[in-house]
């Protein structure tokens, strides 16, 4: 799966440049999203492009039926050549490496805010200034309302989490608690035999 995040990426680059050159980026990024989409819900269409006893010319075809009045002409002839080079397994690690290199080009980066209240609109933006400076890019903020989490905010910026609620906080603490009574217990149990 590795060397399949790699091409996924030189092909997702690759594409980047195009679109670039084209001047349409992000509507490129919402073809690709539109195309996992459909691929996601309509599973039969992913398999006929996977499918071995169809030819290249077979789902080219398919794929200009379906999406051709849909997709930019660059998205388009980009998918046809992923299908040429039996690539087609690889679009959703493309789209997911397209749209962070072109985040990264922006200097963006999305971020999901969860609180148990809504925020006020100076909390939001004390929230904004400290991931901009974490991550050096201007987050793009979704928010979400968790009563679960008790107070505070947790935030999901990629792959990372930054648990500042209330809840974490006391599962922090409970594990802490939890590793240093361990030994004593222990050490309890073995007196308590002698």
């Amino acid at each position: 799966m590795l060397i399949d995040r790699k091409a996924a990426a030189r092909y997702a680059r690759a594409l980047l440049r195009l679109a670039e050159q084209a001047g349409n980026v992000e509507q490129v990024q919402a073809d690709l999203d539109l195309v996992a989409a459909i691929l996601e819900q309509e599973p039969q269409i992913a398999r006929a492009l996977d499918h071995p006893l169809l030819t290249p010319a077979q789902k080219k075809e398919l794929l200009r039926r379906a999406l051709e009045d849909h997709l930019q002409p660059v998205t388009l002839d980009y998918l046809e050549m992923l299908i040429d080079k039996r690539r087609t397994k690889l679009l959703p690690a493309i789209r997911d490496v397209f749209r962070s290199t072109y985040e990264d080009h922006l200097g963006v980066v999305p971020a999901q805010v969860a609180s148990a209240v809504p925020l006020s609109a100076t909390e939001l933006a004390s929230v904004r200034r400290s991931l901009q400076r974490l991550f050096g890019a201007q987050p793009i903020i979704t928010t979400e309302i968790d009563p679960e989490i008790i107070g505070g905010v947790r935030a999901r910026v990629r792959n990372t989490v930054i648990d500042g609620t209330i809840r974490g906080a006391l599962r922090k603490m409970r594990d802490y608690l939890e590793r240093q009574a361990e030994p004593v217990l222990r050490r309890g149990t073995v007196a308590d035999e002698q």
